[in-house]
């Protein structure tokens, strides 16, 4: 086919409802959109689309609603028999400082990541320069349910509860080899020799 008569590509579908083409180009361009019936239909619903997208004026929600919005529309799962709590070792999974990331240019990004499996949860954690301090960050996945995380260096130990997305923040501390543990609903995880580097 010509290009006079040819269809118009999707993208040029896109550009043409957003205004992109100058108006000599923009005239041409949707008559040929017209003559064909799918072209057509797709032009409408793009502008009807994306009028609609400029013209929005929501605001998104404040994170604590969305977070009960989450918790009440969660499944019910039915009530489980009271069980022994399980204790797991967790296991290294990655390590930023093991495995940097592709693109990152030469020496270490300031914040490591480190990931960790034990049975059906997985612990992400991130260990950040704070001062001459270190601060650990990081979150629960898997089921969820309330929880605590201690950490725990000769003795001294601090600790911090899950927030509702199980995350969780510990005050700063210093370089050292800690344990730290988590709390869960059904399980006790480990995470023995934690090495947070000075």
């Amino acid at each position: 086919m010509s290009g006079a008569s040819a269809r118009c590509t999707f993208e040029q579908l896109v550009a043409l409802a957003e205004g992109q083409y100058p108006p000599e180009e923009r005239a041409v361009l949707r008559a040929r959109a017209l003559a064909f019936p799918k072209d057509a239909v797709t032009l409408a619903w793009l502008e009807r689309v994306i009028t609609h997208i400029r013209d929005d004026q929501s605001l998104s929600a404040p994170p604590e609603v969305v977070a009960r919005a989450a918790r009440l529309l969660r499944p019910l799962a039915p009530p489980r028999a009271p069980s022994l709590r399980e204790r797991v070792s967790a296991a290294l999974r990655f390590d930023s400082r093991l495995q940097p990331a592709f693109g990152v240019r030469s020496g270490f990004a300031s914040t490591r990541q480190l990931l960790f499996n034990a049975g059906m949860h997985d612990i992400d954690l991130r260990i950040a320069p704070s001062g001459g301090s270190w601060t650990i960050s990081g979150q629960v996945l898997g089921p969820e349910g309330p929880g605590s995380v201690a950490l725990e260096l000769a003795g001294t130990r601090w600790e911090a509860k899950l927030n509702d997305l199980a995350e969780f923040e510990l005050p700063p501390i210093a370089a050292g080899t800690y344990t730290l543990s988590l709390e869960l609903e059904d399980a006790e995880i480990v995470i023995d020799r934690l090495h947070i580097e000075g």
